[in-house]
């Protein structure tokens, strides 16, 4: 990506947004580009959290490990996304691994060259501390779903929120654009894959989604709307 792309991209984030000419120009020229393959690691659980990134094209997610040794799929971050934060605040370990779904383009900070920055520049800590606020409060809300909703409406909401960050428009619906099995959504929405399993055939044979291997259209929209809502459906 070139410079002057980059720049425009970055400006429009939140993170960024908000940032003098010269703070944003400080902390665009710290930063590098590269790139990860399908299936890449772009860190492991337990790794010094030493940089924080910035998904610029592609799709990363959050793993982690279940007591039986099982892969599970904590998080997606698609185009826009931060992921890394706790880069800033010192030397702590990631707490989850992270990978790319697919070949995924990153801009990355490392978390002591912000930390000088800040020294000269107090706005750019101001605009972390907003950027960490959000997310915790993200986690809070996400946390307090799963023990407030009933499992059709965490899964409701999961395929919107993917739909809003990968969504394709097509011909009768909105297309996924990223590969995502029904075992990642389990661990997105904390249940099982059965319940997922049956969840989907059900709205499948409602004609509200169309599931086929790791890949899922939405096609009745307002409907996956209501359920996340928690409103009743009338179906036929």
């Amino acid at each position: 990506m070139q410079k002057i792309l980059l720049d425009e991209f970055l400006s429009k984030l939140p993170l960024f947004s908000s940032l003098s000419p010269k703070a944003f120009a400080a902390l665009s020229a710290s930063g590098r580009i590269f790139t990860l393959k399908s299936n890449q690691t772009l860190y492991y659980r337990g790794d010094m959290a030493h940089s924080f990134y910035v998904v610029l094209s592609g799709a990363i997610r959050l793993v982690d490990y279940t007591p039986e040794g099982r892969v599970a799929h904590i998080k997606l971050y698609g185009v826009g996304d931060c992921l890394g934060l706790l880069a800033i605040s010192g030397a702590y370990p990631y707490p989850h691994g992270a990978e790319a779904i697919e070949q995924t383009q990153l801009f990355a900070l490392r978390g002591e060259d912000i930390r000088q920055l800040v020294l000269t520049y107090p706005e750019i800590g101001l605009a972390v501390i907003d950027s960490l606020v959000v997310h915790i409060q993200e986690a809070h809300h996400r946390i307090a779903k799963q023990f407030a909703e009933r499992v059709e409406q965490r899964l409701a909401t999961a395929l919107l929120h993917y739909a809003h960050k990968f969504g394709t428009p097509i011909d009768d619906g909105i297309s996924l654009d990223v590969a995502i099995s029904q075992q990642s959504l389990a661990d997105f929405v904390n249940t099982t894959l059965e319940s997922v399993n049956r969840t989907l055939s059900q709205w499948g044979k409602n004609g509200w989604v169309r599931v086929s291997r790791g890949h899922i259209d939405l096609l009745d929209v307002a409907t996956l709307r209501t359920i996340s809502d928690g409103e009743p459906v009338q179906i036929g």
